[in-house]
């Protein structure tokens, strides 16, 4: 059960010696957070938190024909009651097992959005913590927008300093800064002040972790971060509202986060509005060969007419640590998992099975056809500003593409782009559910509450997670 913050004492910082929030990073980042509102948010800043909310959303519950195994498995583990609904299901619950499931669920197709300067994800843990947390309690629209801005934009800016870093070492940015970004999101939707912000940040900077092994095996611990930050900044900032406290030099002490990880300090300013700069993926896969996919399908569809049996060679230039060990991967694979990452075979499911095909790509993993495509497509790495795709096919002359992403900065882009989500939702009247969602969130600020949202996303029936184990 939730209750009122206790009345708790708080060490003096002068009197201790420890430095003042307003002096540190985390104080200051608590001050941005807290201070975000809807009154001075430009309209810009509020479409475009609209559409991630969307786009993660209608993704979540797109989830193919291929049985996700690892959803269950975390469905059979709940012991938590409460009104949060999962995504796409009839079971509630808790809102940070609910936060947990519906982030691990919600990755399945592998279509996140993805903010290349920190090479985050920060939609599939800013709001499944957002919602969950809502619903619990009872929060409204408004406080919502609220509290999905200030979670991306502090994962973001976070991970921004020290992405290259972390990716060099073996670590995932996404993974290390979420919990921290979920707990800032569900401070501001509680209405926590600053200094209760900073502990919940604080607090969740403690379980900053994960490493990128499993894209090297295909293993599906990357779906878990998510769904383990998104559940973690729930509970620190539930803790910070209880009167926990945290480390007041937690970012940028001798022994804090940012030192500990990289070594040393980063500037940080708080200007602008980052989440703007958040792309929306327009397949699945990895973001590493969103580039490739995108260029080659605007060149089929040039031509008229699929890849066919004939070579093709790719050549691009790529951006710093993007290169994941299966890029040149064609399959048949092992674990499903290394697939999304592989350029070579999503290139093979689209050229064989078009746009449609890739949305449910887990369905060709091990697929004798598309392997046979996949060996020959060639990924080269080119030279110069990387501004440009070259796609050869069949021997002809090559053509030239931009390389481009899908950013989708405006509601009618993000509608346009998730119609092939929203076909493959596994319940009746999808498209029509996916306008009543669309609609729901286009008026998100002016809601009492998020259940209309989640019911158009789910069975009649409704169960809780105990039933369900």
């Amino acid at each position: 059960m939730l209750h009122d913050s206790p009345t708790r004492t708080t060490p003096d910082a002068a009197a201790s010696g420890l430095p003042s929030r307003s002096s540190t990073l985390l104080g200051r980042l608590a001050d941005f957070v807290a201070g975000i509102s809807l009154d001075r948010l430009p309209e810009a800043v509020m479409e475009k938190a609209k559409c991630h909310v969307l786009y993660t959303m209608c993704n979540a519950v797109a989830t193919g024909t291929v049985a996700d195994p690892v959803a269950p498995c975390v469905a059979a583990i709940g012991t938590a009651f409460g009104p949060c609904m999962a995504w796409g299901t009839t079971m509630t619950g808790g809102a940070g097992e609910i936060a947990f499931l519906n982030a691990v669920s919600g990755s399945y197709r592998a279509q996140n959005d993805f903010d290349p300067l920190s090479a985050t994800h920060p939609g599939l843990v800013v709001i499944p913590a957002t919602l969950s947390l809502a619903q619990a309690r009872k929060s409204g629209g408004a406080s919502v927008l609220e509290a999905v801005i200030a979670g991306y934009e502090v994962c973001t800016r976070l991970a921004a300093p020290m992405a290259q870093s972390l990716a060099a070492r073996g670590m995932r940015p996404t993974a290390v800064v979420g919990a921290m970004a979920a707990g800032a999101a569900a401070a501001r939707l509680l209405g926590l002040d600053v200094a209760q912000t900073a502990n919940a940040i604080g607090l969740a900077s403690q379980v900053a972790s994960g490493t990128l092994q499993c894209w090297t095996e295909g293993t599906p611990e990357w779906r878990l971060q998510f769904g383990t930050a998104a559940d973690a900044g729930i509970r620190a900032a539930l803790l910070a509202e209880q009167g926990v406290v945290a480390a007041q030099s937690g970012l940028d002490g001798s022994q804090g986060l940012y030192c500990s990880m990289t070594g040393k300090v980063p500037e940080m300013g708080f200007e602008g509005w980052s989440i703007l700069d958040v792309e929306l993926q327009a397949f699945p896969g990895s973001a590493a060969v969103q580039p490739v996919l995108q260029a080659l399908a605007l060149v089929l569809e040039e031509r008229n007419s699929s890849q066919g049996t004939g070579a093709v060679e790719i050549t691009f230039s790529e951006e710093p640590g993007f290169r994941g060990p299966a890029m040149e991967e064609r399959g048949l694979f092992q674990a499903p998992d290394q697939a999304l990452a592989s350029a070579r075979f999503m290139s093979a499911v689209l050229g064989v099975h078009g746009t449609e095909g890739l949305s449910d790509w887990r369905r060709y993993v091990n697929s004798a056809r598309v392997a046979n495509v996949a060996a020959r497509i060639l990924i080269r790495s080119g030279q110069g500003g990387g501004d440009e795709i070259s796609i050869r096919m069949d021997g002809a002359a090559p053509v030239v593409v931009p390389r481009k992403v899908f950013a989708g900065h405006t509601w009618r882009q993000t509608v346009a782009l998730l119609a092939p989500s929203a076909r493959a939702w596994s319940f009746p009247k999808s498209l029509e559910r996916f306008v009543a969602l669309a609609g729901g969130i286009e008026r998100l600020e002016r809601l009492d509450n998020v259940d209309c949202l989640l019911e158009t996303i789910r069975p009649a029936e409704t169960t809780t997670t105990k039933d369900m184990r």
